[in-house]
């Protein structure tokens, strides 16, 4: 499970470091997506695999679902960490994303999400009204 948020910066070759917590889940590399909010998600191979069978599932029986799983499956992209848990997140996904200096990177259970820093601000914000709300 991933959870925590941390916030680290783009190198000029658009590369990213990991949090050490999280690294050991992604020796096997990852799968970097879109996200409807305007992040990208991090997945650990088993988890990107167990999203894939999610939307097929789903996709045979509601074209918006299979819709959806072209945009999310066809706008991946794998990538490998080095020794020192440092990516390269390609330079498309780093404009879907508006990805540039910083960087909040956060658990959210079994992905982890990469945010621009002032995306993260605001969606954050309204997120701990509604939390407030359901508390």
């Amino acid at each position: 499970m991933f959870s925590g948020r941390y916030q680290h910066t783009l190198d000029p070759k658009g590369r990213l470091v990991l949090p050490v917590r999280f690294r050991e889940a992604f020796l096997l590399g990852g799968h970097l997506t879109p996200e409807y909010v305007g992040c990208l998600s991090l997945w650990t191979p088993p988890s990107f695999e167990e999203k894939a069978r999610w939307y097929t599932q789903r996709a045979q029986d509601d074209k918006a679902y299979a819709v959806a799983s072209r945009h999310w499956s066809a706008n991946s992209a794998m990538v490998e960490f080095d020794k020192t848990g440092r990516f390269a997140v390609p330079a498309w996904m780093r404009d879907l994303a508006r990805l540039d200096g910083e960087v909040f990177i956060i658990g959210h259970i079994d992905h982890v999400e990469l945010w621009n820093a002032e995306s993260w601000e605001a969606y954050d914000q309204a997120a701990a009204a509604s939390f407030k709300d359901l508390a």
